[in-house]
């Protein structure tokens, strides 16, 4: 009997001597007695003609594949059209063109750091965009195994995930900038980037004068790095976001000129830093949290993108996230035995409320970067059935990332729950998982910064209420410090400073969320470098966090950072602070840290692919709201 026609669909070739298998049989890698695998959730003695372009050799494809690739290949598969609807379901939209998925490969594991011109002609392969480290490749379903297989320096690939702008001025007031406007200093002379996912309606704010009159926004540093074009009518799309991050910034410093920026990859934010660096940008706000790709330890590859604009003289604002209440984190706990989590007590299920219509995302992972054998598995159920609606089963053998994540949207508006199995982690290393727009019931608000937050050469910028600015206390959903423990960094005290949120936008809004809290912040540094020319971003810095207003306790802390940000001239004029050969890596939790390795060894530039924030970095493209 012929394999089925299934395989010789996604292959190309014919196999014989086969038995059906349905998708629910043996689960990683392994086959019933007898039989021959008829998908990549399974491995397969069934011999391959030997048809050009050679058949992938399915186990070793699936080992390079997260298991929504695995899936999404078989669906499509099997009926293309059921394909299509998992792919809608399951992805985001920035994750796939047509019936092509969007990864990012490190320029390192490729020859020449070049995708090889008869894999892009024979699969079909398409390089969207390229930075000095990555590419962004668009490949279509059907040759997914073939790329996995055929690609021998890349030992996992992985989607783009998108990352995630973290929400948005009488900040002025609140944080003392009007005596730097009083003086006449207003930020003339300094440019800021505004790096951000969306700056919709922009046009109509400038015609309205909210950027002032001629308007700050320089067209010549002002660009779409998704479709590669520049000008401010290129970067007009999308929600407005970017818009309030940016109105922000001039309202604290009027006189500053402004540089949008439009990303939706690690490769874009690259680029986009790059150009920055080259321009004469001065300070940058990145209102944006990016997922996986390290242990959150300020080590990962899209930290690094950001340590490097610093080591450019470029101050790096980020918003810190949004995520005290989503996140989970600790070490394996198991009193029954069973190889499930117990979270708290006895409970095995963290509990979850999701809203019909919205896509959640579950992001786990563990300390084992770059990629040691250290398994752990996630599943996702609907809490009054205990019925399993998804999961994430991935491969760790030592060649991929210590990563599983989920993408789901309910038909129903109900409450859900998630697990996690030790399906093979002899160590039982520390896990997180965060959730992406969902409170978690047994949730732990520590240690939820997302990249790049945690670089020890980023101010990453927690929030507090407009109405609590003069006491306290933080937002409860502001995340929190200190950055992880790991084997390529000590724990550090972050963030670095605290500003302002739920202040008076430029549309008649009050939104809350770090995303706001970080361009005061960018906004006062502008001011500080134009009454200081000769300042370098370090000593920026330092004047930031040295005028900031301890909140409590005592010292730098990992709520409120230095404090609440504070933009004013100190008595008897400005005066320089010490000048500081790099940025401060940060308190350690028990004692001082230096700054953690950017190198071969960083998560999501280690081994293969990255998937890029918030993944290659699971870039979890959110905006800090």
């Amino acid at each position: 009997m012929r394999c089925p026609a299934r395989l010789s669909a996604w292959f190309g070739v014919g196999m014989v001597a086969a038995v059906l298998v349905t998708l629910g049989g043996p689960r990683r890698g392994t086959t019933e007695a007898g039989s021959c695998a008829t998908s990549l959730q399974m491995e397969t003695d069934c011999p391959l003609r030997d048809l050009a372009p050679a058949p992938p050799d399915p186990s070793r494809a699936r080992s390079k594949l997260p298991s929504v690739l695995i899936e999404l290949f078989d669906e499509f598969a099997r009926d293309p059209e059921r394909g299509r609807a998992f792919m809608r379901e399951r992805l985001q939209p920035q994750q796939f063109v047509g019936d092509s998925v969007r990864v990012i490969l490190s320029r390192d594991d490729l020859p020449s750091g070049k995708l090889p011109s008869d894999i892009r002609q024979l699969l079909g392969v398409t390089v969207e965009a390229e930075s000095a480290s990555l590419l962004q490749v668009l490949v279509p379903i059907p040759s997914l195994a073939q790329l996995a297989d055929q690609l021998a320096g890349v030992e996992f690939i992985n989607l783009h995930i998108p990352p995630e702008a973290l929400t948005i001025s009488e900040g002025v007031a609140l944080t003392g900038a009007s005596a730097y406007h009083q003086v006449g200093i207003t930020g003339n002379g300094v440019k800021v980037a505004i790096i951000d996912l969306e700056f919709g309606g922009i046009q109509a704010a400038i015609n309205a004068g909210e950027f002032g009159n001629p308007h700050k926004i320089d067209p010549n540093c002002t660009k779409n790095y998704i479709t590669n074009t520049s000008g401010i009518a290129a970067v007009d799309t999308g929600g407005n976001h970017g818009v309030s991050v940016a109105h922000a910034v001039h309202n604290m410093a009027p006189g500053a000129s402004l540089c949008l920026k439009l990303v939706s990859t690690a490769v874009h934010l690259e680029n986009a830093k790059n150009d920055a660096v080259v321009e004469g940008v001065r300070v940058i706000n990145h209102s944006v949290g990016w997922l996986l790709g390290s242990f959150y330890d300020g080590t990962g590859a899209v930290d690094g993108i950001a340590a490097s604009a610093f080591d450019n003289n470029v101050l790096w604002v980020n918003a810190a996230g949004n995520d005290a209440k989503h996140h989970w984190q600790g070490g394996w706990t198991d009193g029954d035995g069973d190889t499930l989590l117990n979270f708290s007590g006895a409970d095995e299920c963290n509990e979850v409320s999701l809203a019909t219509g919205t896509q959640y995302r579950f992001l786990m992972n563990w300390n084992a970067y770059p990629k040691d054998a250290e398994d752990y598995d996630l599943f996702l159920y609907r809490s009054a059935t205990h019925e399993q609606v998804a999961s994430s089963t991935g491969l760790q053998t030592g060649t991929q990332p210590p990563e599983e994540w989920i993408a789901y949207t309910p038909p129903t508006s109900e409450n859900y729950c998630f697990e996690i199995k030790r399906f093979n982690a002899p160590s039982a290393p520390e896990i997180e998982i965060l959730v992406w727009n969902a409170d978690v019931e047994h949730g732990v608000p520590s240690s939820s910064l997302p990249n790049p937050a945690n670089s020890p050469k980023v101010m990453a910028v927690a929030a507090i209420d407009r109405s609590n600015w003069g006491t306290g206390p933080q937002e409860p959903f502001s995340s929190q410090g200190p950055t992880n423990n790991s084997k390529f960094a000590i724990a550090r005290v972050e963030p670095a400073i605290s500003g302002p949120d739920r202040t008076l936008d430029y549309d008649g809004t009050r939104p809350a969320g770090t995303s706001i809290a970080s361009p005061h912040v960018a906004g006062c540094a502008a001011l500080i470098k134009a009454a200081n020319p000769g300042f370098t971003a370090a000593q920026v810095r330092t004047k930031l966090e040295s005028e900031a207003v301890d909140m409590a306790p005592p010292g730098k802390d990992n709520i409120f950072g230095w404090g609440r940000l504070t933009c004013t001239i100190p008595v008897g004029g400005i005066a320089e602070p010490p000048d500081v050969a790099q940025a401060p890596a940060g308190e350690s939790a028990s004692s001082d840290a230096s700054s953690p390795p950017y190198g071969a060894l960083v998560g999501g530039l280690v081994g293969a692919a990255v998937a890029l924030g918030a993944g290659a970095w699971y870039a979890r493209r959110r905006w800090l709201r």
